[in-house]
């Protein structure tokens, strides 16, 4: 437990991810894999760039890690952060999917004052070309790290609608999980979600302040055709979904611990995906069966009314 920790407070120093060393407990949510990460340079079609980071299986913690292979190929996962927020505050929570054997694609644009939703749910299409170009290529870390086959989207906040708009966009998102989603400017998430063609998760918060349920995941949920749905943590509070959460001043306070409703977010995204990119038929009852719809603590709505099964 010591011994992962300290990777991780070095991954903090190496300027990646962390903002304040993991807490020893976190040691025993991980995974079966190590952690690695590399910083990418993502290019639009326009030729304008922007930083990414790539977090993965890997042979152990830290930067540049080589890959773990031998359990390869990956399902991909891009993650959106939120408004005026950066990959940073959820690098554990990248880590550790990673270490469930996933490969994270976090993109740092949006980033200014007044970003762009629309071309922010672009840039999560144009991380998946960059790691599929880096999957293809022999002198990549990433060389043949991913399943092109099992991709997803997530997100949080303002990332939240934008991985539902990035999903409505590119045929090859194969399922969505997101955190708060907001409704975006510029063109509407809650009316492109009417369009999902993907099974779809949004986690929600029910003390949250900053994307009311009722003004933004329900709307969210309403619009969704497909097989989808809707999950509100007990007592817990927008910020709660940051690595670190800011002061109630700012999110609003939260009923549960903080380290109680990352255990739940985290675990929701990972279920779900389990489940749809892993094709995991064990995976079936914490994404659709019992273990979601009779949690004390999670409050569940689902269309169809019958569970997706196996």
């Amino acid at each position: 437990m010591r011994l992962l920790n300290r990777h991780l407070i070095r991954a903090a120093c190496a300027g990646l991810l962390l903002i304040a060393p993991a807490r020893p407990a976190l040691a025993q949510e991980f995974g079966r894999f190590a952690a690695g990460y590399i910083a990418i340079s993502v290019e639009r079609p326009d030729r304008t760039t922007f930083p990414a980071y790539a977090i993965y299986p890997a042979t152990r913690w830290g930067s540049a890690a080589a890959l773990q292979r031998e359990s390869g190929p990956y399902p991909v996962v891009v993650f959106g952060h939120g408004y005026l927020s950066s990959p940073i505050q959820y690098a554990i929570s990248f880590l550790w999917l990673a270490s469930h054997g996933y490969v994270v694609v976090a993109p740092g644009s949006a980033v200014e004052l007044f970003p762009s939703h629309d071309a922010y749910a672009d840039d999560f299409s144009y991380c998946l070309d960059a790691v599929e170009d880096l999957s293809r290529s022999r002198s990549s870390r990433l060389y043949r790290a991913i399943d092109r086959s099992a991709i997803g989207v997530a997100g949080h906040s303002m990332g939240g609608g934008a991985a539902i708009l990035a999903a409505t966009r590119d045929r090859r998102v194969g399922a969505v999980a997101v955190w708060a989603p907001a409704e975006t400017l510029n063109v509407s998430a809650i009316e492109a979600a009417a369009h999902l063609r993907v099974p779809t998760r949004i986690v929600a918060a029910s003390e949250d302040v900053i994307t009311p349920v009722g003004r933004h995941a329900l709307p969210f949920f309403r619009n969704i055709t497909v097989p989808s749905q809707i999950v509100a943590i007990r007592g817990a509070s927008h910020c709660g979904f940051l690595d670190i959460p800011l002061p109630d001043a700012v999110c609003g306070p939260a009923e549960i611990p903080h380290r109680r409703q990352l255990l739940f977010a985290r675990e929701l995204v990972r279920s779900f995906f389990d489940f749809h990119l892993k094709r995991d038929a064990g995976a079936w009852s914490r994404a659709w069966g019992p273990v979601l719809r009779e949690h004390p603590d999670l409050i569940t709505m689902v269309r169809p009314p019958v569970p997706v099964r196996p």
